[in-house]
């Protein structure tokens, strides 16, 4: 078990494990998104809604994803719903921010079920994974 020293906040005063540390958290209602650094798009954003079509991140292009790390040869952003969504089924679209279809994904859908949940977009090829 980690000791409290391993416990640290980011700057968004969300209390995660240290890296240093044998565990993570999980972050249930966090969607990481992985995009080829092929794409060109400089920013990222996700439109997303629930099954009453309530918007969860605003209107049209929705909230810009936020940067997270470079892995190998994609960007890694992401964006934390709020925890009221934790159980429910979410639809949701990454886009660039303008433009047509090209410019955007498919619509997709999420259980935002407590377990990790990451989306790899490879040009207009597009894959959820748990």
């Amino acid at each position: 078990t980690a000791s409290i020293e391993d416990w640290v906040a980011d700057n968004e005063l969300n209390f995660n494990q240290d890296k240093n540390a044998d565990t993570q958290i999980p972050v249930p209602y966090r969607l990481t998104v992985k995009a080829n650094k092929a794409i060109n798009w400089y920013d990222k954003y996700i439109y997303s809604w629930d099954i009453d079509d309530v918007k969860l991140t605003g209107e049209w292009p929705g909230t810009k994803l936020l940067w997270d790390k470079e892995e190998g040869d994609y960007y890694v952003y992401y964006h934390e719903f709020d925890s009221s969504v934790i159980g429910t089924t979410i639809n949701y679209i990454i886009n660039k921010g303008e433009g047509g279809k090209d410019n955007q994904t498919i619509d997709l859908s999420v259980v935002l079920d407590g377990t990790e949940k990451t989306v790899v977009i490879e040009s207009n090829d597009v894959k959820v994974t748990d």
